[in-house]
């Protein structure tokens, strides 16, 4: 039987960690709370403490390698993060509260777009009911209005949208 030798790696035991709360119990009684962006971030930027290094380490030694539930997770981490699905306004807020409160021009952004979404879903759903309900929750004149900001946006933000990056 073939025995799998692995190595550490601080981001992937930084992840293992996040996913754990066992393992995130155990960080914490050595090190502050577990902060994963913080952490994270520091891996990126290899400027993680030497004894936030030893730490994660340790418990990649005694406790993830030795472990095959911890190691068999280890194996199939990736190195490199994949890009998430959502940036939602609750992991936006979490971010810019960790950054001390002040907020980057894309945080600022995203939470905009959050706020379109959410005046375009509650649009959607009044002609909706409209159209089928028979109600009058917008009248003519708002569907102008509504049509007007609607090709202004489309204009404003059309070269964006057709850039290839």
């Amino acid at each position: 039987m073939k025995t799998e030798t692995i190595e550490f790696n601080a981001f992937k035991t930084i992840k293992l960690i996040n996913k754990e709360t066992l393992l995130k119990s155990v960080y914490n009684a050595s090190q502050e709370d577990f902060n994963y962006m913080a952490l994270k971030k520091a891996v990126d930027e290899s400027s993680l403490s030497p004894e936030k290094i030893a730490s994660l380490k340790n418990i990649f030694d005694n406790i993830i390698q030795p472990k095959k539930l911890y190691s068999s997770q280890y194996v199939e981490l990736e190195a490199k993060e994949s890009t998430p699905r959502r940036y939602g306004k609750v992991q936006i807020l979490a971010d810019i509260a960790t950054q001390g409160g002040i907020p980057t021009n894309e945080q600022t952004m995203m939470l905009s777009l959050n706020d379109l979404k959410s005046m375009f879903l509650n649009l959607h759903n009044k002609g909706t009911s409209d159209h089928f309900k028979g109600t009058t929750k917008l009248s003519e004149a708002d569907a102008r209005v509504i049509n007007a900001a609607v090709l202004t946006f489309k204009k404003k933000i059309s070269p964006i949208l057709k850039r290839k990056r």
